[in-house]
């Protein structure tokens, strides 16, 4: 069976071990409403569910690579094996699913991304630029709260 992919949340690996959760939502957040934010300090690894699949590619897409706290992030589209590491069901709907709607599957949603090369989604030239005007690799000025 390939591996399969979500196309709501995303595994984020080489963050800071100063690297808060809070810190992580805020600056995906400008990709999109982020719903949950599940850290593993031990492994500086976070799974990051978006509402919508569109805002996870996007954040995929621009914060792949993105410098923070001396750390470049790495993002990858999460995977069942993800899920059971942080000890969380697999979802697959955003913020719909949340609210009790049925996760089953209909023949009208496609399935999850399931990548031909057994890697990652296809890139397009507009991902190697950052999401703002310093390339998306310096970290935005946020106050931190403790």
């Amino acid at each position: 069976m390939p591996k399969l992919y979500s196309k709501y949340t995303l595994f984020v690996e080489n963050l800071a071990s100063a690297t808060r959760s809070v810190d992580l939502r805020h600056e995906l957040e400008r990709a999109g409403k982020v719903l949950e934010v599940v850290r593993d300090r031990s492994s500086r690894t976070a799974l990051v569910e978006f509402d919508k699949a569109d805002d996870a590619e996007y954040a995929w897409k621009k914060f792949d690579g993105f410098r923070f706290d001396g750390r470049e992030w790495r993002i990858e589209w999460a995977t069942y094996e993800d899920f059971k590491f942080f000890d969380k069901d697999w979802t697959e709907g955003g913020l719909d699913s949340k609210r009790g709607r049925s996760r089953s599957r209909s023949a009208s949603r496609s399935p999850p991304y399931t990548p031909r090369d057994g890697e990652r989604r296809p890139r397009s030239p507009s991902a190697a630029k950052g999401p703002f005007s310093d390339g998306g690799r310096g970290r935005s000025p946020s106050p931190r709260r403790d």
